[in-house]
C-alpha cells in the first residue's frame, strides 16, 4: 500500500517546499509515501491509481482531524489499497472531479497558500504514520 500525494503547480516558496518534502521523506521511512507534481489537464488520479482511494483537499470538504488522517490510513493499509491525496489547483476542481472523489477533505476552516496545506498534508500523512507505527513523534 503507497500514499500518493499530488499537487498542481511549481512550487514559489524553496523553504516550504523543502520542509513538505522532509515530512515525506520521514513518513516514507516508516510506509511508502511518495509527492507529485502533476500538471492539470494531464493528470488524471483514477486513471493513474485505478483501484486507489481519492481524497481532494477542498476548502469545502469534510472537516477532518489528525485522527481521521490515522484511521483512513490504517483502513487503507489493512486492505492494500492505495491512498491518493490531491491538494488542488489554484481555480478549484470541476464539478466532475468532485463527483468521482471518494472523499472531499478540508484540513481547516482557514484559507492556506496550496503551499502551506501540501506542507500540512505531509505533516498530517507523517503524524499518521507515525501515530500508526507507534513512533516516537506524537508522543
Amino acid at each position: 500500500m503507497k500514499t500518493w500525494l499530488y499537487y498542481f503547480g511549481k512550487p514559489r516558496d524553496a523553504r516550504l517546499n523543502a520542509l513538505a518534502a522532509e515530512f515525506v521523506q520521514r513518513a516514507d521511512r516508516l510506509a511508502p509515501v511518495k509527492m507529485v507534481e502533476a500538471t492539470w489537464g494531464r493528470f488524471d488520479p483514477w486513471t493513474r491509481h485505478p483501484a486507489g482511494r481519492v481524497i481532494l483537499l477542498d476548502p469545502g470538504g469534510k472537516a477532518v482531524d489528525s485522527a481521521a488522517v490515522a484511521k483512513t490510513l490504517r483502513a487503507a493499509d489493512e486492505t492494500g489499497r492505495e491512498l491518493v491525496f490531491v491538494v488542488g489547483p489554484h481555480h478549484g476542481y470541476t464539478p466532475e472531479w468532485r463527483q468521482r472523489a471518494h472523499e472531499l477533505w478540508s484540513l481547516s476552516p482557514l484559507t492556506f497558500s496550496h503551499e502551506i496545506a501540501r506542507l500540512l498534508l505531509a505533516e498530517q500523512i507523517f503524524r499518521a504514520w507515525a501515530t500508526l507505527r507507534n513512533h516516537p513523534y506524537v508522543r
